[in-house]
């Protein structure tokens, strides 16, 4: 605390972003959140935000800020893998995850892989946002029963959406 108040002012954001790697490398992931919150420029406090909360799986939180980091910065890659990330980690962990979030996982997954072809990272989240949809777009009983389902509940062009998607990956 005494080293952030007693940076200059135009030193503190990056004061604070060295204190928050202090506690991720002690792994306080919950202190270093609450240093990401004083670094004020956007880019680097949500990224920083949506990795520290991919380490609590706190999935809700890490796509929020992941989010938040695209939209500061749509080009930046970082930020891209880690809501592609997040995305990820809600969709497979949740058993209940719908049609609308794995098409939100495969569409930000194919964009990604599509603008970084030659990013490892890119290629491994792309294999396994594939492996999430397979249970909706596995044996046919499987997806006309998740069609039937969707179209009671959400249009039927959600589950026809995300298997266009998955088909031209």
């Amino acid at each position: 605390e005494a080293l952030f108040r007693d940076a200059p002012a135009e030193r503190r954001e990056e004061a604070a972003l060295w204190i928050a790697l202090v506690h991720v490398s002690l792994r306080d992931h919950q202190g270093a959140l609450s240093w990401a919150a004083r670094i004020e420029s956007a880019g680097p406090r949500d990224r920083l935000k949506s990795y520290l909360h991919l380490q609590l799986e706190d999935w809700g939180a890490a796509v929020a800020s992941g989010r938040e980091a695209v939209a500061a910065a749509p080009g930046d890659v970082t930020a891209r893998l880690l809501l592609a990330s997040a995305l990820l980690g809600r969709a497979s962990r949740r058993s209940t995850a719908g049609c609308e979030e794995r098409l939100e996982l495969l569409e930000e997954v194919k964009s990604l892989s599509e603008s970084e072809p030659s990013n490892r990272h890119a290629a491994f989240l792309l294999r396994m946002a594939l492996e999430t949809v397979r249970p909706v777009l596995g044996p046919q009983s499987r997806s006309r029963s998740v069609a039937m389902t969707h179209a009671m509940t959400k249009p039927a062009r959600c589950l026809e959406a995300l298997v266009a998607v998955a088909v031209a990956l």
